[in-house]
């Protein structure tokens, strides 16, 4: 099993009866607004039943047929009661199910199916954008079972969360858990005495050996041939890759709104078209899709866990339920090989042999020297000389990968300069040299490439908080450099207008002092390395020295689209000081054991600066995602904080 099993107690129908199905361990309970149903409740007895449990303590309306006046009024009588999800049973699917889709429904929406046999599963694949399909018996509510292995095929099929239901008691849960290998259960006349009421017995009985049978789960898998666990993992595993439109930005001069375009040499002009004319075919053509599929889950490491920090909360003072992307596990130790796995194979594919890079905090020089040892390419990454000093462990990594590492003399010695150094070497060489930039920045397609090989983080963080808690989270925060990191977490929720995003800049010694990072915050519109974005600039509108603590975050710039979506409002700053950081990072390895990189360190140390709203809301859900891990920054924390935090 990926992830425990779930509980849902469905049926609830008085607050004594929520209580109890809460004490004994139950994750979600379900009201049952059907009209026909025996079990059925009004909006003023679910209301009540919601307010007597504790916030994280999910509750599921199940609807069935078209009767609240469609995905509107179903959505009415969700805010009014305060669910955190809704089943649809009968015969509202698939026709309010694809339209509430359409309406942009705020809620995740679970789908139930009546089964009788193999022949009465019908074609999953077509539920894309359910989070949770519930298999239920031939007639649903009533105690009558279906074949339980066959949640296991739906699997091959359906990417959401499998539940099973229908005549599950606390005598044959546990055969059930073994045999469907579910996401959860669910279950309402099982646990039910004579006159419908919840028995505590068998309500305490059915939990116990639900969560006994998932502790069996991994073995009752082992058993299963080799040739079943190979089919299992091509089928479920493989992430599914630009299934969805890049959407309407960039548009056709690669302009994100008014930031983006091309600011470049003519002769680079070619280049960036047969970059965009490559990416494009590669896009859609499946032998590309499933061969960065497959070095995504098998090489890289994914999928990169979504992991709740108690603790980490506990030390905030936060009721907010706070969860970490695990980032920090992905081969090579941070985001960036999302990237450069897919730039690598485009190299490939368009027949350069040479690949070259920039870095500042050395993970995307790290795993472009990865990549090129993988995929026998040459390999010359272009690091500030100030990096290199202070990036040790990455610069030795490169050169033990069979890179070549230059270091630049020139301006700050730092990211800015890396990049001047390896777009200069681009026009030199372009014929013969592929370019794998780092950021979501620089001259468009780049900003479009690179967010859309991230985007699988926030498409990720998505799928695991369903799974989670059964929405959506309330609110992402990532630390904004150039911005892959932060794209790849927030794209998938800029249109989920119930997800705040929050980027982390470098306020380095103070966002008055003018040593700092903070390009969104104190920047202003100016062109740097290709593209019009949000830049540190002096009056003369010369570029200023950024400044961090952190080498990734050391640069004077920001990716076009995170600066389109500063203009518009959609994306809020926030900042951290060296001194926060610093102090984030011994936060977090004290109170969780996870050693995160001091790019990371930012958005850990702006957790303090979210709204109160939000963060003194139980029943928010707020996703960090710990771009990176901090073995590299050893160095500068030794010298930082003189061997070691008090």
């Amino acid at each position: 099993m990926s992830r425990p099993l779930r509980i849902k107690l469905c049926g609830i129908r008085t607050v004594e009866d929520a209580r109890l199905c809460a004490a004994a361990g139950a994750d979600e309970l379900g009201v049952v607004f059907a009209p026909r149903s025996k079990r059925r409740v009004s909006i003023a007895e679910a209301r009540a039943i919601r307010e007597s449990l504790p916030p994280a303590l999910g509750v599921i309306g199940v609807f069935q047929d078209a009767v609240f006046d469609g995905p509107e009024g179903i959505f009415a009588t969700a805010r009014e009661v305060g669910l955190s999800a809704v089943q649809l049973h009968g015969a509202i699917p698939p026709d309010l199910f694809s339209s509430a889709l359409g309406a942009g429904f705020p809620l995740p929406i679970y789908i139930a199916l009546q089964l009788t046999d193999r022949a009465s599963l019908p074609d999953l694949s077509s539920l894309r954008g359910c989070a949770r399909v519930l298999l239920d018996g031939p007639r649903g509510g009533s105690g009558e079972s279906f074949p339980w292995a066959l949640a296991r095929e739906a699997r091959a099929h359906f990417r959401g969360a499998i539940f099973v239901a229908g005549g599950l008691n606390p005598d044959n849960v546990a055969a059930a858990v073994l045999d469907a290998q579910p996401d959860g259960v669910d279950v309402a006349s099982g646990i039910e005495n004579a006159s419908g009421r919840k028995d505590p017995a068998l309500v305490r009985a059915f939990v116990h050996a639900a969560k006994a049978a998932a502790q069996d789960l991994p073995r009752e898998i082992s058993r299963a041939s080799a040739h079943d666990q190979e089919s299992a993992m091509s089928t479920r595993e493989l992430p599914e890759l630009f299934t969805s439109d890049p959407g309407p930005l960039p548009d056709a001069r690669g302009r994100f709104g008014a930031f983006g375009g091309r600011f470049v040499p003519e002769t680079l002009i070619p280049a960036l078209d047969e970059l965009e004319s490559a990416f494009r075919e590669a896009r859609a053509d499946p032998a590309y899709r499933e061969a960065l599929a497959r070095l995504l889950c098998d090489y890289a490491g994914r999928p990169t866990p979504l992991f709740r920090a108690n603790r980490l909360q506990t030390a905030l003072g936060a009721a907010a339920r706070i969860y970490l992307k695990r980032e920090d596990l992905l081969h090579t130790g941070a985001h960036k090989l999302n990237n450069t796995l897919g730039q690598g194979l485009l190299a490939k594919r368009m027949g350069k042999q040479r690949f070259i890079a920039e870095t500042g905090a050395g993970q995307h020089g790290v795993a472009s020297a990865t990549v090129a040892a993988l995929l026998g390419l040459d390999c010359v990454v272009y690091m500030g000389a100030e990096d290199v000093r202070r990036q040790a462990p990455n610069v030795a990594r490169m050169k033990l990968l069979g890179a070549e590492v230059r270091p630049v003399e020139a301006g700050a010695r730092t990211l800015k300069d890396a990049m001047n150094e390896a777009l200069r070497d681009w026009v030199t060489n372009v014929r013969g040299t592929y370019y794998c930039i780092g950021s979501a920045a620089g001259p468009h397609p780049y900003p479009l490439l690179v967010r859309e090989l991230q985007k699988i983080i926030g498409e990720e963080i998505a799928q695991q908080s369903l799974a989670h808690e059964g929405r959506l989270p309330d609110a992402v925060l990532a630390c904004v450099g150039g911005g892959s990191n932060a794209i790849g977490a927030f794209h998938r929720f800029i249109a989920e207008s119930s997800v705040q995003l929050f980027g982390v800049e470098a306020a380095g010694h103070g966002l008055g002092s003018g040593k700092h990072g903070a390009s969104m915050a104190r920047g202003k519109p100016g062109i740097l390395h290709g593209s019009l974005s949000y830049l540190l600039q002096d009056d003369d509108g010369q570029v200023a020295e950024a400044h961090s603590i952190s080498a990734g975050l050391d640069y004077p710039g920001v990716g076009p689209e995170l600066s389109h979506l500063c203009a518009t409002g959609r994306l809020q700053t926030l900042s951290a000081t060296d001194d926060e950081a610093l102090a984030a990072v011994t936060l977090l390895a004290r109170h969780e054991g996870i050693l995160c990189a001091l790019e990371s360190a930012h958005a850990i140390a702006a957790l303090r600066k979210l709204p109160r709203a939000l963060l003194d809301d139980p029943r928010s859900v707020v996703v960090v995602n710990l771009s990176g891990r901090g073995d590299k920054d050893l160095g500068t924390l030794i010298s930082a904080l003189g061997g070691g935090a008090p």
